[in-house]
């Protein structure tokens, strides 16, 4: 979940995992993500959605939740659909953004700029 630019994604495809999929509500960042995932895997820009809400209706090993909660509104819904879609004994892995220093936070926004990308 917010996959962003597929960094992650890419790691993890390098390291050999399988299977990986991307979602992300910016349609912006997946388009940085599939042209950055399409470099590895020529398929893998078919793996990324764009959704606001955890794709239903999946079954995974493990989900990675970066940076992305402070964007949904229906925040138990969320994480509701995100257990449902685990195996058992899944692996659930959640960042999140804390409250930071102004210095930090437009230090933040300055990296995205320059990187092209959107303030959100």
């Amino acid at each position: 979940m917010g996959c962003a630019s597929g960094n992650t994604l890419l790691y993890l495809s390098k390291q050999g995992f399988k299977n990986l999929f991307g979602i992300d509500y910016s349609q912006e960042m997946l388009k940085v993500a599939s042209k950055n995932l399409s470099k590895v895997d020529k398929d893998f820009p078919s793996r990324l959605f764009h959704s606001k809400k955890f794709v239903q209706n999946m079954s995974c090993n493990a989900i990675i939740c970066n940076w992305t909660l402070h964007f949904i509104q229906e925040r138990q819904e969320y994480l509701k659909a995100i257990f449902d879609s685990l195996i058992s004994q899944g692996l659930l892995i959640l960042t999140e953004k804390t409250l930071q220093s102004k210095i930090t936070e437009n230090k933040y926004i300055l990296f995205k700029q320059n990187k092209g990308l959107s303030n959100e």
